[in-house]
């Protein structure tokens, strides 16, 4: 039995007949990427969409953010993010490690269900 999420591509999004990047393509292609367009939700409720150097290591998507930063605070109050690199979206909860005065680390600690924009 295999420990990788399950791909799903929205009907109303994608062509007919489209299919769903493996898991194993879409860790190649994180592992590549030096930038992640991540989103979180702002107390408000409202989106909050940034560009953030990270990496994807041992399974996570690792980047650092300052707590007084807009993201570093909407992921203190709301832990659920979305991470976009070209066509994949890799949704999970965000979990603090703190390293050094007022900074946040934060690791995907789901991989999540990864999601193509395209078909």
């Amino acid at each position: 039995m295999t420990n990788e999420p399950v791909a799903e591509l929205h009907p109303d999004y994608s062509s007919a007949g489209a299919r769903a990047t493996p898991w194993h393509a879409v860790v190649a292609l994180l592992e590549q990427a030096e930038i992640f367009w991540l989103s979180t939700v702002r107390a408000d409720n409202r989106p909050h969409v940034t560009p953030l150097p990270a990496m994807w290591l041992d399974g996570a998507l690792h980047f650092s953010t300052g707590l007084e930063e807009q993201e570093g605070g909407n992921l203190s109050t709301k832990p659920a993010l979305h991470s976009h690199h070209r066509e994949q979206l890799v949704s999970g909860r965000s979990r603090r490690h703190r390293r050094g005065a007022g900074r946040a680390r934060h690791r995907a600690n789901e991989a999540g269900t990864p999601r193509r924009s395209g078909g």
